[in-house]
C-alpha cells in the first residue's frame, strides 16, 4: 500500500496518495504513520504531525523518533529531543547521532559531543567528526577544530583538514592553511611542492608561490608552473606574469610555460633576452 502511495504521489495525486497513508496508519502500519506525520510538518503543522511520529516511534521506527526529536527541539524540550535522538541512534539511524552531538556541543557538552563523534566514527560515519570541526572552527577554537579534523583524518576522512585549509586562506591565515594541507596530504601520501604552491599562490604569497612551483619543476612537475600562469593570467596580472616568466627562464623551464613564445631562449645576464641558440 506504501509503495501505491508514493507511486500516486509521484504521478501528482496528493489526495489519492494521503487517502493510502491514512489506510496504511489505519492498518496499524508505522511508515503510513511516519509519511503522515512527515507531510504534516512540511505543510507547519507540527502540532498535528507529533500524534503520528510518536506512534511511528512507538512502533519502532528511527526515522520517525529522528522527526519527533526534530519537533521537540524545536519546541524546546531539548532533553526530550535528545532522548528521542539517542533512542533512534540506537534502533539504527546514523543521521541521528550527529544531531545529537550538535546538541551536546551547543549545550558546552564537548567531551561528550567527542564521544558521540567517535561513536559514529566506529560506526563508520566520519560526518560528525567534519561537523564537529566546522563547529569549533567557527567559534574560533582552531586548536580544537584541528585536534579533530586530525582524529577525522585518522579515520581516513581528509575532509575536515581540507575544510580548516580553505576557512584559513579565506581568514589569510596562510601558516595555519598550510598546517592544515600538509596534515591532508600526509594523510594522504604525503605533501608535495605543487599542492603547496597552489596553497601560497591562493594565498597572496607569489614569491612563495614561485619558488615552491620552480622546485616541483626541478623534480618533473611542470603543470604547476601553468597552473600559476593560468591563475596570474585570469587575474589580469601583467606584473605577476612578468616576473613568473623571469624566474622560471633563470631555472631554465620557461618552455614549460604557455608564455606565447616570450623569452623561450631564456635571459642573458643583463637580464635582457637570449637570442635564439645557433648550433655550428
Amino acid at each position: 500500500m506504501i509503495k501505491v502511495a508514493w507511486a500516486r504521489e509521484r504521478a501528482g495525486d496528493p489526495e489519492g496518495a494521503e487517502s493510502l497513508f491514512w489506510r496504511a496508519a489505519d492498518a496499524g502500519n508505522p511508515r503510513g504513520l511516519k509519511f503522515l506525520g512527515q507531510r504534516l510538518e512540511m505543510a507547519r503543522d507540527r502540532e498535528g504531525a507529533e500524534p503520528f511520529y510518536r506512534q511511528a516511534a512507538d512502533a519502532g521506527d528511527p526515522d520517525a523518533m529522528r522527526g519527533l526529536a526534530r519537533l521537540r527541539e524545536r519546541v524546546g524540550d531539548l532533553k526530550g529531543a535528545e532522548a528521542l535522538y539517542g533512542r533512534a541512534a540506537a534502533a539504527g539511524d546514523p543521521n541521528s547521532l550527529s544531531n545529537l552531538m550538535m546538541m551536546r556541543e551547543h549545550a558546552g557538552d564537548r567531551e561528550d559531543a567527542e564521544a558521540i563523534a567517535r561513536e559514529a566514527t566506529d560506526a563508520g560515519d566520519t560526518l560528525c567528526f567534519e561537523i564537529l570541526a566546522e563547529m569549533r572552527d567557527e567559534a574560533g577554537d582552531w586548536e580544537s577544530a584541528e585536534a579533530i579534523a586530525r582524529e577525522a583524518a585518522d579515520a581516513g576522512n581528509i575532509l575536515p583538514l581540507l575544510q580548516l585549509w580553505r576557512s584559513r586562506l579565506d581568514g589569510g591565515d596562510l601558516e595555519g592553511a598550510e598546517s592544515a594541507f600538509r596534515q591532508a596530504a600526509e594523510a594522504n601520501g604525503g605533501p608535495t611542492p605543487a599542492h603547496l604552491a597552489r596553497t601560497r599562490e591562493q594565498a597572496g604569497d607569489r614569491e612563495g608561490a614561485e619558488s615552491l612551483a620552480l622546485k616541483a619543476a626541478d623534480a618533473g612537475d611542470f603543470y604547476i608552473l601553468r597552473d600559476l600562469e593560468r591563475m596570474r593570467d585570469e587575474a589580469g596580472d601583467e606584473k605577476g606574469l612578468d616576473a613568473l616568466y623571469r624566474h622560471a627562464a633563470d631555472a631554465g623551464h620557461i618552455r614549460s610555460l604557455l608564455g606565447h613564445g616570450r623569452w623561450q631562449y631564456g635571459l642573458d645576464p643583463d637580464g635582457s633576452p637570449s637570442s635564439p641558440w645557433i648550433s655550428e
